[in-house]
């Protein structure tokens, strides 16, 4: 019985998954599930002590300090595979990839066989060009902000005298430096925290110069300081020497562009990520100069039977720090592997198209969303300030954006609570608005490739729909084509309810069937929408692609998942 066990096994075809973070357990799963034939066995090695874990869920652990409560299945899954089917190891790294021989060599001295390999190893966060790596790890005080091991790395030393009750400072404004801020914020430990960002708002590529804006007025009244507008010329350090008499360097500060010394007991530092490529480089595998191991449209790299999916990959020089297109990455390989030759008839293979970067946070405790081309009117503000300086009269059909706060009605009074200014005669106003600013601007689309797919508007003119309640820290921004038939885009602050409805309809490029106000100004029906207007293929979660006819199904059959 066991020679023909292990004879079928044999048989079967052996994938070997390079790494056990977010996309490469979201790959193996769905092999597990769409191989219906059992046609494979997967191998994989996490190069941590723990399963698969949720990273974006990371500052979660500063509450609980619990890796089981972030974990993506819980042990005993694991334990209850077929080892038939799939063999996870933990704690080992593959430190080679043989593509000739098809084999990977571990960190603790094995030799795997496979037939096709993916490699899902991830990234690494980013370091300023002032702190090396080497320099990070000799001084005392200096983190990142990418794994469970960061984190109790920085518990640990916040929790040390001289630094218990001092100053802590994030840099980077982004989604992960922001992560990290709340993260430190809640640690009862350290008292101050302050986020040192160059540009002048967080979040400075989710959202636009008035949602940005808000987000700092949330986040200063916390009590966490934000510095802007300004870099940082180096780190400063002193030399200490410990009860053992070994001598170190500990950080205490930063040296500012400005001139001015901002002093800290430690930094997380959340600038970006850089692609985990280094194994595709000992391989002999093609990677991109700036970072990235090249792939193709079906994700194949320069090797023979050697695929990469995830933060790791580059696909036409682009990389991704979300979940979500690493996700689809998966969904695509595992549909391409066992779907293309099946029963019912063969499919055509699928191939990656531009994923879509929507994202819905809760950041430092405020809700931020954006979703589509949400920067499609961006370009043009530069090309306008360019035509001015050349001495070229503004377009004459472009609609004014009026900030109404400043702005006083014809009789001396101040106007309706809001009011769309279009450059038109006469004033255009929505029904039962009261306490909404809402404002249009025509712009024009430039002639650039896009991340959503959508109508043929390249050129054509699209308007925004702009509504901002600063009493109620509620900013939403809507991109629409000049007709107000479709919907492009837009960025949320505050009230991010209706996401998972406005990604369909930007990604089913759907006519709209109401006013473009109705987005804004219709019926508000209090908290969460219920989804009885969803399609069944609405993606109710971009992490694992999860859609709405999926959940339905699970809750008729009374199925947990």
């Amino acid at each position: 019985m066991d020679n023909e066990k292990r004879g079928n096994e044999d048989a079967k075809m052996r994938i070997f998954v390079v790494g056990l973070g977010m996309v490469g357990i979201a790959f193996i799963e769905k092999m597990l599930n769409m191989d219906d034939k059992r046609r494979f066995i997967i191998e994989t090695c996490g190069e941590e002590a723990h399963f698969a874990y949720n990273r974006v869920a990371l500052t979660e652990y500063f509450q609980h300090r619990s890796i089981e409560k972030l974990y993506l299945n819980p042990p005993e899954w694991y334990a209850q595979q077929d080892p038939g089917r799939f063999i996870c190891h933990l704690g080992e790294q593959v430190v080679f990839i043989d593509h000739a021989a098809h084999t990977v060599t571990t960190s603790k001295g094995r030799t795997i066989s496979y037939d096709i390999c993916i490699i899902a190893t991830g990234s690494d966060a980013g370091l300023p060009p002032y702190v090396s790596s080497e320099r990070a790890k000799s001084t005392k005080g200096i983190f990142v902000y990418r794994s469970i091991a960061d984190l109790d790395a920085i518990i640990t030393y916040a929790d040390q005298d001289g630094i218990k009750g001092g100053h802590a400072t994030v840099v980077g404004g982004g989604l992960l430096g922001l992560e990290a801020a709340k993260a430190v914020y809640d640690l009862p430990t350290i008292p101050d925290v302050a986020i040192l960002n160059r540009q002048a708002f967080p979040l400075s590529r989710q959202l636009d110069a008035d949602g940005g804006e808000m987000v700092l007025r949330r986040i200063e009244a916390m009590g966490v300081k934000v510095v802007t507008k300004v870099g940082v010329e180096d780190i400063t350090t002193v030399e200490v020497v410990g009860p053992d008499g070994v001598r170190s360097n500990v950080f205490t500060g930063f040296d500012l562009t400005d001139g001015t010394h901002l002093a800290s007991n430690l930094v997380i530092f959340a600038i970006g990520i850089k692609p985990r490529d280094e194994l595709a480089r000992v391989s002999g595998i093609e990677t991109y100069e700036r970072g990235g191991i090249k792939v193709g449209d079906d994700l194949r790299t320069s090797a023979k039977d050697v695929y990469a999916i995830g933060e790791c990959a580059s696909w036409r020089s682009n990389t991704y720090g979300l979940i979500a297109p690493g996700v689809e990455m998966a969904d695509i390989l595992a549909f391409n592997l066992t779907q293309t030759d099946t029963d019912v008839g063969t499919f055509r293979p699928r191939q990656m198209n531009n994923p879509d970067l929507s994202t819905k946070l809760k950041l430092m405790g405020v809700d931020v969303a954006s979703f589509g081309d949400f920067f499609a009117d961006k370009p043009v503000q530069t090309k306008d300030k360019s035509s001015r300086a050349n001495g070229d009269a503004p377009s004459q059909n472009k609609a004014a954006s009026i900030p109404l706060a400043k702005r006083k009605s014809r009789d001396g009074k101040t106007t309706p609570v809001w009011e769309v200014d279009s450059g038109q005669s006469g004033e255009a106003k929505a029904p039962g608005a009261a306490g909404v600013p809402l404002v249009t601007e025509t712009v024009t689309a430039p002639s650039r490739e896009r991340h959503v797919p959508k109508p043929n508007i390249v050129d054509s003119p699209i308007k925004c729909l702009t509504y901002k309640d600063p009493f109620a820290s509620v900013y939403k921004k809507y991109i629409f084509t000049a007709d107000g038939k479709y919907l492009l885009g837009g960025m949320m602050i505050g009230d991010t309810s209706d996401f998972v409805k406005l990604v369909a309809i930007v990604k089913k490029k759907k006519p709209l069937d109401v006013p473009p106000a109705q987005f804004i100004v219709g019926a508000n029906k209090g908290g969460e929408a219920d989804g009885a207007d969803l399609d069944d293929d609405t993606q109710i979660c971009s992490c694992h692609n999860v859609l709405k006819g999926s959940i339905a199904e699970c809750v008729k059959a009374g199925r947990p998942s």
